[in-house]
């Protein structure tokens, strides 16, 4: 006889139950059941559009309602919201050029180097409203413009000069220089010629076909040969053998008694680097000492060169009498005073007539009325 336990059987089917809402459990809440959001690193050239693209794997049961855009840090944690298509709450631009592809990528149109960083994008599931976060970052690629100096060297033959190029900003690193005479690349590859070609190009013992315009080419691994940003044009230019040129004029005055050797003034031409403005100012100022030196000498040569004295009146209350005046003959008597003051009535007088006053001495000179003494 067969016995039926019912009340076995009706345990039986409470566990099978129990067990599938576990697994249901399991699934939802458990590792296997979880979504999963990646996003992919990107990268731009300064000026062209970005597009930072994810993946999102939903957990069984689970679709994907929409995505949220965030600005974040290198650990991943949100900042400002950027842009999102949740339904029925529109979508939000930043400075309008911010969008989303059809499957809610991130575009960013026209980037600037400010744009490079990390973003979160957060994608959000229904019908339960669970959340996955992925976060990359996006590289900006730029090169900076190189400044060339100096603009304009002037260099003796066979002299060293140089130009620099330093190295400017730019993503990625590292950066080059390449060196540009001509709109040619010049070949430095003479380390004699060229000791330093970096972002200092030294040229050694300069010579007629160094002359020429410079630049320097930067370059990187996104910008590179004809993309490469170019600098400002330096031009190196050669003087004339060295030489000495006079200035002024040579002055050689002989009186009856007294001759002056010829004065000039010299400036040497030779002049290194790009000190032009030094060599005009010296040049100048060498001319105009020689034009004064030139005017004074002739005047104190008029003088010496007329030893006959005007008639002269003279003062002084410090004046000592000569001892020469009255020791010596009288036609020399002349130079003695050439420099007192003319007075009226000198022409009635002779030398016979000259007069002294301890304090206030007072000579007159007629020179017409010693012609005979002539």
């Amino acid at each position: 006889m067969t016995l039926y336990n019912t009340e076995a059987k009706h345990c039986g089917h409470h566990w099978k139950m129990y067990l599938v809402y576990l697994i249901n459990l399991f699934l939802h809440f458990g590792v296997l059941a979880q979504s999963s959001m990646t996003v992919d690193p990107a990268t731009a050239k300064l000026g062209e559009d970005a597009m930072m693209v994810y993946t999102f794997t939903p957990a069984t049961g689970e679709s994907l309602d929409y995505v949220s855009w965030f600005k974040s840090d290198a650990a991943g944690r949100e900042g400002n919201v950027i842009i999102t298509n949740r339904p029925r709450s529109g979508t939000t631009e930043l400075n309008g050029r911010y969008s989303l592809s059809d499957n809610g990528s991130l575009i960013i149109r026209n980037v600037v180097v400010e744009n490079a960083g990390y973003y979160l994008c957060r994608a959000t599931t229904s019908p339960y409203g669970e959340t996955a976060d992925g976060f990359s970052n996006l590289t900006v690629y730029y090169l900076e413009t190189p400044m060339l100096s100096p603009t304009e060297i002037y260099v003796n033959g066979k002299k060293s000069t140089t130009f620099t190029c330093p190295f400017p900003d730019g993503v990625p690193t590292p950066i080059t220089i390449t060196w540009i005479k001509d709109d040619s690349v010049l070949d430095v590859s003479d380390t004699e010629k060229y000791p330093q070609s970096d972002t200092t190009l030294e040229i050694s013992r300069v010579n007629k076909m160094d002359e020429g315009d410079y630049q320097c080419r930067a370059e990187n691994a996104a910008y590179n040969k004809d993309e490469g940003k170019l600098s400002n044009i330096g031009t190196l230019s050669l003087f004339a053998s060295p030489s000495t040129t006079s200035i002024g004029s040579s002055f050689s005055v002989v009186p009856s008694l007294t001759s002056i050797a010829s004065i000039s003034a010299t400036v040497p031409q030779e002049c290194s680097g790009s000190n032009t403005g030094l060599l005009v100012g010296l040049t100048f100022l060498s001319f105009f000492l020689g034009v004064l030196l030139s005017s004074s000498i002739s005047v104190v040569l008029g003088k010496i060169r007329n030893p006959k004295a005007q008639v002269t009146k003279g003062t002084s209350r410090h004046y000592e009498e000569p001892a020469e005046l009255l020791a010596t003959p009288r036609d020399k008597q002349a130079l003695a005073y050439m420099a007192y003051k003319r007075d009226s009535s000198a022409e009635e007088k002779t030398y016979e007539d000259l007069e002294w006053n301890d304090d206030n001495p007072v000579a007159y000179i007629n020179v017409k009325a010693n012609k005979e003494n002539t």
